[in-house]
């Protein structure tokens, strides 16, 4: 994954370029394909490594080669993929091993210095966080048979697990980093930057009721389903503002 040179640290790519593939460019051309399986490989039944789609301007030299590269490139955006620049990946593993992780206790941890790495993953449990309890921690999911705890800005985090489900409004799943982030069962809001397909899903909120979400200025009012998740989707264009605030029978918000 690192190697360190002189006083910095070189981060590799997480999967190989269609140079690769193609045998150093001498064929198959369509081999860049085959990166496709490597994604699925890496995804289940545990994720290893994140998508990474590492390619060269001369894949346009050969029909081939840039059919396989327009595959690769729609496949992978038509997931609940989370789309980083390069430079917020980097920041993100060098969170992931400057991170200090300590019990304190029977399921409880400390955790701290995870900077731009804000999930923290428990293999093999149907456990999630104790709300009243945790520190730092904004929303769980599970998946795979592990726990994924999303984690606040803050430098330092405790991390509770209970089998106690949780009763306050949570964050789920989101494809770009919260800022901000404000939640209640009457009211929503953060900010996120990035580009491509945004999905925030928040869960606990009121069950089968309407709230008012606002988009960077554009409302529209949505349904929470019989469980009380909401699930939020757009176009990332760049900076996002979101509110979410409780929608009375009367029409106007709470």
């Amino acid at each position: 994954l690192r190697v360190p040179e002189g006083t910095y640290m070189q981060y590799y790519a997480p999967n190989s370029n269609e140079n690769i593939y193609t045998n150093e460019w001498h064929g198959p051309y369509f081999g860049f394909l085959n990166s496709l399986r490597t994604f699925d490989y890496t995804d289940s039944p545990i994720r290893l490594r994140p998508i990474n789609v590492y390619y060269h301007f001369y894949s346009g030299e050969k029909w081939a080669a840039l059919n396989a590269l327009k595959s690769v490139i729609d496949n992978s955006i038509t997931g609940e993929v989370a789309p980083v620049f390069a430079s917020d990946y980097l920041r993100i593993v060098h969170g992931f091993f400057s991170a200090k992780i300590k019990s304190d206790g029977p399921q409880q941890w400390n955790v701290r210095n995870m900077g731009a790495c804000r999930t923290v993953r428990f293999d093999n449990t149907d456990m999630q966080p104790d709300f009243e309890k945790s520190r730092n921690v904004i929303g769980f999911l599970h998946h795979q048979k592990n726990v994924y705890v999303h984690l606040g800005p803050a430098d330092t985090s405790l991390i509770v697990l209970t089998k106690k489900p949780a009763r306050k409004v949570y964050l789920r799943q989101a494809s770009h980093t919260l800022e901000d982030l404000q939640l209640s069962q009457k009211h929503i809001a953060f900010r996120a930057a990035g580009f491509g397909k945004g999905h925030f899903t928040f869960n606990n909120l009121l069950p089968a009721t309407s709230y008012s979400v606002h988009m960077n200025g554009n409302k529209e009012v949505q349904k929470t389903d019989e469980q009380g998740q909401l699930r939020l989707a757009c176009e990332m264009h760049g900076r996002l503002h979101v509110t979410l605030l409780l929608e009375s029978k009367n029409g106007t918000t709470e």
